[in-house]
């Protein structure tokens, strides 16, 4: 591994980590008084991320000043949002250290989303809209054959209209308690 090359788990230095957390160094101390998980070497401090995500999720996210966030404060998109200096989006990286360390501040932004519950895999969703998709097709394709019977013997249209909106709400009722993990 080159010194450009950055991994989502590794240990790294506070200065390192302020900048991937797009913190200050200052925010990085408080962290580690608040009880962010280090290794002390010397007089320096190592981080191992993995064990930093863990407790950036236990604490429910932090913003770029490092407080914790509630959810009503937090971004949707970031559980970490960046704090670049620069005003334009747009702005090239100064270099591609830079860039790979942004990058890896979005790894990790992302693995506290997941772990946290907040992203489910591309995966899991295609077979929940594909599972849904089924039961919806299958349950209003069985619908005439249910409902013949009581509908024949209706001559109100009162009548016919609850009976067909009864089984669409429950229908609908049955969609909405289906779960992504089942």
């Amino acid at each position: 591994m080159n010194e450009n090359t950055y991994e989502l788990y590794r240990s790294m230095q506070a200065a390192e980590l302020a900048k991937v957390l797009s913190v200050s160094g200052a925010i990085v101390s408080k962290f580690v008084s608040e009880g962010m998980p280090h290794v002390q070497e010397g007089n320096k401090k190592r981080f191992d991320t993995r064990k930093v995500i863990d407790w950036v999720v236990k604490r429910g996210g932090l913003d770029n000043r490092g407080k914790k966030t509630s959810k009503d404060q937090r971004n949707p998109n970031t559980a970490l949002p960046l704090d670049d200096d620069s005003d334009d989006p747009n702005e090239p990286f100064s270099d591609n250290l830079d860039r790979q360390r942004k990058l890896q501040g979005d790894k990790i932004e992302l693995e506290i989303q997941r772990r946290k519950g907040e992203l489910i895999e591309l995966r899991a969703h295609d077979e929940f809209v594909n599972k849904a998709g089924s039961f919806c097709r299958s349950a209003f394709q069985a619908m005439p054959k249910k409902l013949a019977v009581k509908l024949a013997k209706e001559h109100d249209v009162n009548v016919i209209e609850k009976l067909l909106q009864n089984e669409v709400v429950s229908i609908l009722k049955e969609l909405s308690n289906m779960n992504v993990e089942e």
